[in-house]
């Protein structure tokens, strides 16, 4: 069997940042940790997950690990581990007889050690409190060198007798560990691809290196830099010169630009940013709701200081090209990939029936009017591209579109857009849906659909913050954010077509989107 063990919560340095979640609940490539975890024990082995007993969970995460036939053992929280150990071994009913793996809850690789008895070693640059294993002995000590450091992943063939000593040494994890090894001679085995999350610079560290184990067609990405490449030039080209070009004050918004765009390897160099984006914060953590409010007042922040300088551009009817002349072209592609009916009326959790040209018609009016002049914009300005600082409280942006409406490069356009695209994660919930937080029934025949988003109750508070913000700053009103919200949604669907039941999850989310429109504020 393998047991993992998460069964308190992070240290308060990861708290700070990602609220009061055990490690197997960390954010890791747009998932919890725990699911690159399961994934290393199907292998005929039950798997148990310990937990702390108070933690609440999410839905979807609750349903997930029992889907993946994952038995979750509650523990309270401050059990020492070997009390722990010992507490969710007595818990577990039927034990298999294939031994015991032990995985702890902050700890990955790419692949589980295979064997009996054994002690995963790695080597580690961080001056924190390590036990090491040697053949004659183990021990616990601050630093003795950067070698052989236990790194959290154990297997043993008695593990009745393990427990024992745990409960004879009382419950000392490293003690039933020596005598353990008295008797049995567990081996070292030396691993390459340890990835630590248990300490806040262990975290991001083993977060970029996870990053730069992953093939990316577009993204090459070390411990310092990000290069950025595509087939495309102009759009990769237009995203270095918005780096470029935007003024001085506005550089404290992003990360540094190292190499400007190179027109041989149709690429430019960023300096690599060891900070979480906000999809992955306003997802995973339970971070309390003023501190989240607060990384969005850093985003309008940046909004701000982007509106202080204007372009003496005179083409000020931007919106409309953005949002309904685009989404005019990519709603025509998607009913004719799909062979849709744009005048069908479709029935939305049995509250509403209306068609796709009824939205369309409808947000159409709501669309804000021209503009008096055009500011500096980002251009996709959503939480998947930008991070937050903690240590000075203000985010940084990446990932920024560097065109205008007519594809020509400029670092100007309408903010009232990068307020769309901000509106389409924390209202919109797009991240949500990308991590797979929601339940679908859509029938083509009957033209029904069923959808949810699970998320947090707390959320809703934070969308009314929000709304209530832009409309006192922006005179933007509700009605108007869910309008280009909508158009949104609904010209994002040609782009994910890889994905079919994502693709569904979007298009009913227009019509989720709609519903709150219909009711929303003037």
């Amino acid at each position: 069997m393998l047991l993992i063990m998460s069964g308190s919560y992070v240290q308060q340095e990861l708290g700070a940042e990602f609220g009061s979640i055990p490690p197997s609940f960390l954010p890791l490539a747009n998932k919890r940790l725990f699911k690159h975890q399961v994934s290393l024990g199907h292998d005929g082995h039950a798997i148990y997950l310990v937990l702390p007993e108070d933690f609440v969970f999410d839905k979807h995460d609750y349903e997930w690990l029992l889907r993946n036939k994952v038995t979750m053992i509650p523990v309270d929280s401050n059990l020492t581990l070997g009390q722990a150990i010992v507490t969710a071994w007595n818990l577990i009913g039927d034990k298999d007889d294939k031994g015991l793996q032990l995985l702890f809850g902050d700890t990955l690789f790419k692949k589980i050690p295979a064997g009996d008895d054994l002690v995963a070693i790695s080597h580690s640059d961080d001056n924190y409190q390590w036990s090491f294993f040697y053949e004659t002995e183990l021990r616990a000590v601050s630093r003795e060198d950067n070698k052989n450091v236990i790194c959290g992943y154990f297997s043993f063939s008695k593990p009745n007798f393990f427990i024992r000593e745990l409960v004879t040494s009382k419950f000392d994890f490293t003690a039933a560990l020596k005598k353990y090894h008295d008797s049995y001679s567990l081996a070292s085995i030396y691993v390459s691809d340890w990835l630590d999350f248990g300490h806040i610079n262990t975290y991001y560290k083993s977060k970029v290196q996870y990053t730069t184990q992953r093939a990316f067609n577009e993204l090459c990405i070390t411990t310092k830099s990000v290069i950025k490449s595509s087939s495309n030039e102009s759009k990769i080209e237009a995203e270095s010169k918005w780096f470029e070009t935007i003024p001085g004050e506005l550089k404290i918004y992003t990360p540094m630009l190292l190499e400007p765009f190179d027109h041989i390897r149709k690429s430019y160099k960023l300096e690599y940013l060891y900070n979480t984006t906000l999809n992955e914060l306003f997802v995973f953590s339970r971070l309390p709701n003023n501190i989240l409010t607060n990384i969005l007042i850093s985003c309008l922040d940046f909004i701000d200081l982007c509106k202080e300088y204007h372009s003496i551009d005179t083409d000020k009817n931007i919106l409309q090209d953005l949002f309904y002349e685009k989404t005019i072209e990519r709603v025509s592609k998607y009913i004719t990939d799909l062979n849709i009916d744009p005048n069908a009326k479709w029935n939305f959790n049995n509250n509403i029936s209306v068609s796709i040209n009824d939205i369309l018609y409808d947000t159409n009016k709501f669309i804000p009017s021209e503009l008096q002049y055009k500011t500096i914009m980002h251009g996709d300005l959503c939480f998947s591209n930008i991070i937050f600082n903690f240590r000075t409280g203000r985010i940084q942006v990446f990932d920024p579109r560097g065109l205008n409406h007519s594809g020509e490069i400029s670092i100007y356009g309408d903010f009232r857009y990068d307020i769309a695209k901000l509106s389409h994660s924390i209202l919109g919930l797009y991240d949500w849906i990308i991590a797979g937080y929601y339940i679908i029934n859509k029938k083509n025949k009957t033209h029904s659909i069923e959808f949810k988003i699970n998320i947090d109750n707390k959320l809703f508070e934070i969308q009314s913050t929000f709304v209530s913000i832009i409309k006192e700053k922006y005179s933007i009103s509700e009605k108007s954010l869910y309008a280009m919200q909508i158009h949104l949604f609904l010209s994002m669907l040609p782009l994910h077509s890889d994905d079919k039941k994502r693709q569904d999850a979007l298009f009913a989310n227009a019509f989720r989107l709609y519903e709150i429109f219909k009711e929303a504020a003037v």
